[in-house]
C-alpha cells in the first residue's frame, strides 16, 4: 500500500511516518498511547495537520525519538554546532551578491532565479529591478523579500520595502536580544510573521512581541517545537535600486 503524502507539512509527514515504522508501532498504537483520535496521526502522516502545543513533545517521547529533530529535521546537537561554525566565520564582506527578490507568500521557497546577463534558462535573469545586492560572508545563506506591510503600516518597515534576512537555523539563544526575526508557527503554512525576539530578565523563554509596542497582538513564548525562525533580519532597503536604505 502506497502512503501519500499530500499536505503541506510533508517534511514532517516524512519523519513522523518513519520513526513510527521504526518503532514498529501502528498509527492505532501511537494514538491509543497519546490518548487521542487515530484520525489526528493520519493527518499529521499524510502532511495536512501540525501538531499543536506540546504535542509534538509527546510524539517524540512515545516513538523514542529527539523532539527538536521531530519537529525541525535538526537535532538540538546539531542547530548548537551550526551556531558555533556560524560563530567562527568573521562577519566580514568577501563578495558582493545579487539576491532575486521573492514575494513574501513564497519565502520559505528557493529562490526561482539568478542573474546572469546572457540567461540561457528560465532559472536565469538579466532584468535587475528583481534582484538587490548585498554583500555577503563566507558563511552566510541570505534571501530577500518583498515585505506586505501591515495595517496601520509599521513606519520601520513600510509596505513594498525589501528585508534581507539570514535563511539558516537558528536556535533562540545565539539570536541577539531584540533582533528582528521572520518566523511562522509549524503548522501554519503560507502565513509568515515579523516579529522582535526579547529576552526578559526572569523569564524563562525568549519571546516574540509586536515591532509596534502599541500593535494589539500578544506576545509568543519562543518554542521551537512551535515556532520555526525562517531567517533574522540583517538590512531593510527602501529603494533597491538607488540604494537607499535604513
Amino acid at each position: 500500500m502506497v502512503h501519500v503524502i499530500d499536505g503541506p507539512n510533508h517534511e514532517f509527514a516524512m519523519r513522523i511516518l518513519d520513526a513510527r515504522r521504526n518503532a514498529k508501532l501502528t498509527q492505532e498504537d501511537v494514538a491509543n498511547r497519546l490518548g487521542i483520535d487515530v484520525r489526528n496521526i493520519s493527518m499529521y502522516e499524510n502532511g495536512r495537520q501540525f501538531p499543536r502545543e506540546g504535542m509534538v513533545a509527546k510524539i517524540a517521547q512515545v516513538l523514542n525519538v529527539d523532539a527538536t529533530w521531530l519537529a525541525t529535521g535538526n537535532t538540538q546537537d546539531t542547530l548548537s554546532y551550526l551556531d558555533q561554525q556560524r560563530a567562527k566565520i568573521p562577519k566580514i564582506a568577501t563578495k558582493i551578491s545579487l539576491l532575486y527578490v521573492q514575494e513574501w507568500d513564497k519565502i520559505w521557497q528557493a529562490p526561482k532565479l539568478v542573474y546572469n546577463e546572457s540567461p540561457s534558462n528560465e532559472r536565469q535573469s538579466a532584468d535587475l529591478d528583481r534582484f538587490v545586492p548585498f554583500a555577503e560572508n563566507f558563511f552566510g545563506r541570505h534571501t530577500a523579500v518583498r515585505y506586505p506591510g501591515t495595517k496601520p503600516d509599521n513606519a520601520a518597515y513600510p509596505a513594498g520595502c525589501i528585508v534581507i534576512f539570514e535563511a539558516a537555523p537558528h536556535t533562540a539563544d545565539v539570536i541577539p536580544n531584540g533582533a528582528d526575526v521572520i518566523f511562522r508557527q509549524r503548522g501554519a503554512e503560507n502565513e509568515a510573521g515579523l516579529r522582535r525576539l526579547v529576552r526578559e530578565p526572569g523569564l524563562p523563554t525568549a519571546m516574540l512581541v509586536p515591532l509596534d509596542s502599541a500593535a494589539p497582538f500578544s506576545p509568543i513564548p519562543f518554542d521551537s517545537l512551535n515556532i520555526e525562525i525562517i531567517g533574522v533580519v540583517v538590512q531593510r532597503v527602501i529603494d533597491h535600486r538607488s540604494g537607499q536604505s535604513f
